[in-house]
């Protein structure tokens, strides 16, 4: 009996890896995701060693929510809106692979660099419109279109949030708030507020990282923004989920709850 492990950056790519070398019946002891990698450990040999831990009962597949007609996509710098912008993007890809969604990077002035959303969409095989929008009315004149548009106002930085407004009059467009996990209290005080009038859901991203904390999971109590979905790994397909349930507005936190740093420092 020869337990075998097998690390990648995610877990599509470790399970490949696994049927590749040892076929679709290997016997897959564990998964578990660390420091940035996927790590699955399996048998060799066809029986189970005694001091295996069990192996984990299959989940029932989660639906994802469906894109809105237009999904506008903001949030603080460092929170991952570029990433999640083309998770959404693999996650159509998937669905409809012959409907693949519109991506858009506005970008402020011809002097900005162009959005690392184009090198992710590249992967996928879409590509990235980068019109130049210097101010608020720029992007009202964008017509809807036949497929889902998601537009990723990062990098725009302040201008972003005004620019959002003529983006979402259109029937059924959308605003998700793009925050990582782990924010204290105050810091979600600072950021949230101003977003709350055009946004309609929060995003959780790098939930791999840090786990939800009792402030992450109160702040639909809190805002009135539900949390549509959890973001978290290294890779673009398999890394969204949907959120645990709500936690109750009391945030005084359970004696078994650990301590977790808060990362609003790296945002600011």
């Amino acid at each position: 009996m020869t337990v075998i492990r097998i690390r990648a950056a995610d877990a599509a790519s470790a399970l490949n890896e696994v049927a590749r070398r040892f076929g679709p019946d290997a016997l897959i002891l564990s998964t578990t995701q660390q420091a940035g990698f996927v790590e699955v450990t399996l048998a060799e040999g066809g029986e189970m060693p005694a001091n295996a831990p069990p192996a984990a009962q299959p989940s029932k597949p989660q639906r994802l929510p469906d894109l809105p007609p237009r999904l506008v996509l903001l949030g603080p710098p460092g929170a991952g809106v570029t990433r999640l912008a083309a998770r959404l993007a693999a996650l159509h890809l998937r669905r409809q692979p012959d409907t693949p969604c519109q991506l858009f990077a506005p970008r402020p002035d011809m002097l900005a660099p162009p959005s690392a959303l184009a090198a992710q969409a590249r992967l996928l095989g879409l590509e990235v419109a980068m019109p130049l929008w210097p101010d608020p009315r720029a992007g009202q004149g964008l017509p809807l279109g036949t497929v889902p548009q998601i537009i990723d106002l990062s990098g725009l930085g302040p201008l972003g949030r005004d620019c959002a407004g003529p983006l979402l009059q259109q029937a059924g467009a959308e605003c998700w708030l793009v925050l990582p996990t782990g924010l204290h209290v105050q810091a979600q005080d600072r950021i949230v507020p101003p977003f709350k009038p055009i946004a309609q859901a929060l995003v959780l991203t790098r939930a791999d990282i840090c786990p939800l904390t009792l402030e992450d999971r109160a702040l639909p109590q809190r805002f009135g923004l539900p949390i549509a979905l959890l973001s978290q790994g290294g890779g673009l397909l398999d890394a969204l989920c949907t959120p645990p349930q709500a936690a109750s507005p009391d945030l005084a936190r359970a004696p078994e709850q650990k301590e977790v740093k808060h990362v609003a420092a790296r945002l600011f």
